[in-house]
C-alpha cells in the first residue's frame, strides 16, 4: 500500500456512516484524479481481501456521489481501516473492531481475536464459533453426534 500523508486527522463518528468522498478528501484533498482513484481502489481492495479489485471507475462514482452507487459493508470497513492506518495506527490494530462475543472462559478487556469465526457444520445450526483446532467443524459434540446419526440413517435407507 502506498504511504501517503493524511491531510486531516479523521475519526468516524459512531452515529454517522462514512462516505467515500470523506475518505478521499482526507487522503488526497478535494481534487479528484484518476491516479488517486486507482490508488484508493487498490488499497481498499487489498484491505478488504477481495479476489477481484474494485475498479477506479467504481471508486470515482462513489467519490462523486453518483446515483446508484453505494458503499458495501466490506468497503466501509476497508475505508475505516485505511483512515486509521493513515493516522499512524498499526495495520493489524486498524482492522480491529469491537464486537460482542459469548466466551466459555473469561476474556480480559480488549482481547484481540485474530481468526475468523466459522459456522457450525450441522445443517440448521446457526452458531458461529472460533475453532479450537483446524479440523473442528462443529461447535459442540451434540451437533457432531446429530449429524453423524442423520448421515448413518440416510445410508441405511
Amino acid at each position: 500500500m502506498a504511504k501517503r500523508k493524511a491531510r486531516h486527522s479523521y475519526q468516524v463518528p459512531a452515529e454517522q456512516s462514512l462516505s467515500l468522498a470523506t475518505v478521499y478528501e482526507a487522503l488526497f484533498g478535494s481534487q479528484v484524479t484518476v491516479a488517486n482513484c486507482r490508488s484508493l481502489a487498490t488499497d481498499l481492495s487489498t484491505l478488504a481481501d477481495r479476489g477481484e479489485a474494485w475498479s477506479w471507475k467504481h471508486i470515482h462514482s462513489l467519490v462523486k456521489g453518483y446515483n446508484g452507487f453505494k458503499m458495501t459493508m466490506q468497503m466501509l470497513r476497508a475505508a475505516e481501516t485505511l483512515l486509521r492506518m493513515q493516522q499512524g495506527m498499526d495495520a493489524l490494530e486498524a482492522q480491529m473492531h469491537p464486537t460482542q462475543v459469548l466466551a466459555l472462559h473469561t476474556l480480559p478487556p480488549d482481547t484481540w481475536i485474530l481468526t475468523r469465526a466459522r459456522q457450525c457444520a450441522r445443517p440448521g445450526c446457526q452458531v458461529h464459533f472460533i475453532a479450537e483446532r483446524p479440523d473442528q467443524d462443529y461447535h459442540c459434540d451434540a451437533c457432531r453426534q446429530v449429524t453423524l446419526a442423520e448421515a448413518k440413517d440416510s445410508e441405511e435407507t
